[in-house]
């Protein structure tokens, strides 16, 4: 019986199991196979426990589908356990380990990216640094200069990771997870990044701080988890921002769902509101423009907006963009009405950056575009792409420099509610 705890470390280079090699399943991390095999070789439940120092509950928890094994400790107990080449299983070499007969350095299994904790798979050339080190609270230095971090070239060389990132949104590499007071500074960073188009700098910090913000919704339960569900929303945010400016709008989209998702797991009201606000995109972009105002003008309905400046601010914000749907769609009177909803919040809060949205007197003056403007011609603030009118009038809360008031020979046709030259 002694001889069936020793597994022959050759199976996992050149065993299958249910068809498949075992370096495969190595690869894929799928340890409810493993022990599969190994009972199969005669290993019971007893000393597949002993061997990894799990309890026998939940080995036959794992074999049965029902747990999976993400933590970076088991998976070390199980290559140490089972004679298994830590490469095999992705996982970090260190100097003077030997965790069976066959591991010689010219037989390791390359690392893989998507193995190693918190480090994306960087395209070769690109600059990068772990940002920010779990110790460090300190500015951000990311190795590249301010016009670099601007540079398109910088973000299209980095949008490929960053993809990458969002598709493993619910399978995040296992790695450190900073407390929550330090994520919450690193996450107004990226606003105050995205805020200032700093698209090149958010391209290099995204891919790092994301997977970091999925390991930390999966650690915490109760407020905690509903603060990281909050942050989470803000950056998904700013991957839009980067999505929407360079013109991947099917990204942009999944990003929108993923950002309409996090802020309903956050239960924070204004986040909802913000997740509307940024999907209003998806309607410029498909012509459902009618369908758009109705979203925003549902999402504009729960807020209170004598609760606080916040919710004030959330609730102009979204009749502003609301008056820019209706007038793309022709609707003028209900432009005016919606504009004249977000003047008056306007009037009683000052100036501000309101979850992540600009917000006041001068936002309302700078972005409120006129109908006339709207209706009439197509603005400066649309692109066309494919077919159809993409908006580009900041989608993300920066202030633009769209005209606010009628051209100067219009007048408004009496009784009509109609601007005409």
């Amino acid at each position: 019986m002694r001889a069936l705890r020793q597994a022959d470390p050759t199976w996992w280079r050149s065993g299958t199991f249910d068809g498949r090699p075992l370096r495969h399943v190595l690869r894929q991390r799928d340890i409810a196979s493993v022990f599969r095999f190994l009972k199969a070789r005669g290993w019971s439940r007893a000393a597949i426990a002993a061997a990894t120092g799990l309890t026998e509950t939940r080995v036959r928890a794992i074999c049965q589908g029902k747990q999976q094994v993400t933590s970076y400790e088991v998976l070390e107990r199980v290559a140490a356990g089972f004679n298994i080449d830590r490469g095999l299983l992705g996982l970090a070499y260190s100097d003077g380990d030997d965790v069976g007969p066959a591991r010689h350095d010219s037989h390791r299994e390359p690392i893989s990216s998507a193995f190693t904790p918190a480090t994306p798979a960087w395209p070769s050339g690109s600059a990068r640094e772990s940002w920010p080190a779990p110790d460090n609270d300190e500015a951000v230095d990311i190795g590249v200069s301010e016009p670099e971090r601007r540079s398109p070239d910088v973000v299209r060389t980095g949008l490929p990771v960053l993809r990458r990132v969002l598709d493993a949104h619910d399978l995040p590499d296992d790695g450190p997870v900073r407390p929550i007071g330090e994520l919450q500074d690193s996450v107004a960073r990226v606003v105050s990044m995205r805020l200032e188009s700093n698209y090149g700098q958010l391209t290099t910090v995204l891919p790092v701080l994301l997977p970091e913000l999925h390991r930390a919704l999966d650690l915490h339960v109760g407020q905690r988890r509903a603060e990281v569900a909050r942050l989470l929303t803000q950056t998904y945010r700013a991957a839009d921002a980067i999505a929407d400016k360079f013109g991947f709008f099917d990204l942009s989209a999944r990003i929108i769902e993923l950002m309409a998702s996090a802020a309903r797991e956050s239960g924070d009201e204004l986040m909802v509101a913000a997740a509307a606000y940024v999907r209003a995109e998806t309607f410029f972009a498909n012509g459902d423009l009618d369908v758009g105002q109705r979203m925003l003008e549902h999402a504009a309905n729960r807020l209170m907006p004598e609760a606080n400046a916040g919710a004030a601010a959330a609730y102009g914000a979204l009749h502003m963009r609301s008056a820019v749907l209706a007038a793309r769609a022709g609707h003028t009177a209900a432009a005016y009405d919606h504009l004249a909803e977000s003047r008056q919040v306007a009037r009683r809060i000052p100036e501000g950056v309101y979850a992540g949205t600009v917000f006041g007197p001068a936002s309302v003056r700078i972005n409120s575009p006129s109908p006339w403007t709207l209706v009439t011609r197509r603005p400066r603030c649309v692109r066309a792409t494919a077919g159809h009118h993409r908006t580009a009038c900041p989608p993300n809360g920066a202030p633009t420099s769209t005209s606010t008031s009628p051209e100067p020979s219009a007048r408004q046709e009496p009784g009509s509610g109609r601007w005409i030259r």
